[in-house]
C-alpha cells in the first residue's frame, strides 16, 4: 500500500488565506465594474440630455427673427454662483404642435419661443394650477414653451380663449394673455405684424414681459412655466429634466457700442477685436444687481435716460453699459447667443453635474 502525504496545518492556511485573497480581489474588482457600469450610464444619459438641448437651441435660436421682439431675463443666485435665466423670441422653423386641437395637429413655420426653468406643480384634472411642489430653482425642469403662429380662428381648446390671444385692444390682450392660458395654449391666433403692433404701446410691453417672465411665487402670476410631472396636459412645457443652470449670453463687437457723451457709434476693433460675450463676469460687463431683464424690439416701453444706471427691472438694450460712459446702440440685435447649461444624472452619481456650452449664430 501506498501512503499519501496530507497537508499540513501550514499548507491549509496558506491555501485558505489564498482564497480569502482571491474572493476579496474578485469582490473588488466586480465592484468596481459595477461602478464603472453605472457611471457609464449616468455619462450616457447627461449626454443624451445635453444633446437634446442643444440640438434644439441650434433648431430654435438658428430661425430667431431680428425684427421681432426679443427679451432676455438675467437671473444669479449669489449663495450658488448658478444662472437661471429666461429668454424670450421669435423665430422661423418647422413647427408643430405635441397635442390635437379639433382633432388635429397643427403646424406653421413661425413660433414664439420661451427658455427657462419651470416650476414644479400640482394640478387640477383641468391642469390648472393649484400649488407648487418645487420652486424653479430646484426642480431642474428646464422648459421650452413654443407657440406657433396661427391664422387659424377655428382652434379651440379647453381652457384657452379663442382668439388667444385677443390683441383687439389692450383690455382684451390682458384679459386672455395671463400665465395659466399662456402655460395652456401650444399656438397664437396672432400674426408677427400684429404682434409688432402690439407692442408699440406700454401696457402691451408690460403685459408681456409681466406674463412671459414674472417670478410670482403665486401660481397665478407666477410667468415661469408650471409643470406637472403627472400631468400629461402639462408636459408639452418640459425640455428635459436634471437641468440645474441655464445661463444666456450675447455676442457683440467694438462697432455694436456708442459713446455716450457724442452718441457717435465706434469704428471696428478701436475699443477692442473680435467678439466678446454680455454679460461677463469679473468685469465692468458683469450686471451688479442679481436680476435684470433686457428687451429688443419694443419701441412701446419708454427708455430711461442714457446715463441713468438700470434699476432691477426690465430695460432696453440700450441702457447696457459696457463701462460708464460707452453703452449699446439702440439698433443693435445680438451677432450670437451663447447658452450653457449644467446637466445631471438621476441617481446622482455625478453630484455636481456636467456643464455644456452651445453657441448659435444668429444671420441679422
Amino acid at each position: 500500500m501506498v501512503s499519501k502525504k496530507a497537508f499540513t496545518i501550514v499548507e491549509l492556511l496558506v491555501a485558505m488565506g489564498l482564497v480569502v485573497i482571491l474572493v476579496a480581489l474578485s469582490s473588488l474588482i466586480f465592484a468596481a465594474g459595477v461602478k464603472a457600469h453605472r457611471l457609464a450610464d449616468s455619462t450616457i444619459e447627461i449626454t443624451r440630455r445635453a444633446e437634446a438641448v442643444s440640438r434644439q437651441l441650434v433648431a430654435d435660436v438658428g430661425g430667431l427673427r431680428t425684427d421681432a421682439p426679443l427679451a432676455i431675463w438675467f437671473e444669479h443666485d449669489p449663495a450658488t454662483g448658478k444662472r437661471y435665466d429666461q429668454i424670450l423670441f421669435f423665430a422661423n422653423g418647422d413647427f408643430q404642435t405635441m397635442r390635437q386641437y379639433n382633432g388635429q395637429t397643427v403646424s406653421g413655420n413661425l413660433s414664439r419661443i420661451y427658455y427657462g426653468h419651470a416650476w414644479q406643480v400640482n394640478t387640477d384634472i383641468n391642469a390648472v394650477p393649484t400649488a407648487f411642489t418645487a420652486q424653479y430653482r430646484q426642480s431642474g425642469l428646464l422648459s421650452r414653451r413654443a407657440h406657433l403662429l396661427t391664422s387659424n380662428l377655428t382652434l379651440t381648446y379647453p381652457g384657452i380663449p379663442t382668439p388667444f390671444p385677443n390683441g383687439t385692444t389692450p383690455d382684451f390682450f390682458a384679459a386672455t394673455f395671463f400665465p395659466y392660458t399662456n402655460n395652456r395654449s401650444e399656438y397664437d391666433q396672432l400674426s408677427l405684424a400684429e404682434w409688432k403692433n402690439l407692442m408699440q404701446t406700454q401696457d402691451n410691453c408690460n403685459q408681456m414681459l409681466q406674463i412671459c417672465f414674472n417670478n410670482g411665487t403665486n401660481v397665478s402670476d407666477t410667468g415661469r412655466p408650471m409643470i406637472d410631472m403627472t400631468n400629461i396636459d402639462t408636459l408639452h412645457l418640459l425640455l428635459s429634466e436634471q437641468i440645474s443652470e441655464f445661463k444666456v449670453q450675447w455676442a457683440f463687437k467694438s462697432e455694436d457700442l456708442i459713446d455716450i457723451s457724442t452718441g457717435n457709434p465706434f469704428l471696428p476693433d478701436q475699443l477692442f477685436s473680435g467678439l466678446l460675450w454680455w454679460p461677463e463676469s469679473g468685469d465692468l460687463l458683469s450686471f451688479v444687481e442679481q436680476r435684470r431683464g433686457v428687451f429688443f424690439n419694443m419701441p412701446g416701453i419708454v427708455p430711461p435716460p442714457a446715463d441713468v444706471t438700470p434699476p432691477d427691472e426690465w430695460d432696453p438694450v440700450s441702457a447696457c453699459k459696457y463701462s460708464p460712459m460707452i453703452v449699446f446702440s439702440p439698433t443693435y440685435v445680438p451677432r450670437a447667443l451663447k447658452f450653457t447649461f449644467t446637466v445631471h444624472d438621476a441617481k446622482g452619481l455625478f453630484p455636481e453635474g456636467k456643464t455644456f456650452t452651445q453657441i448659435v449664430k444668429i444671420d441679422n
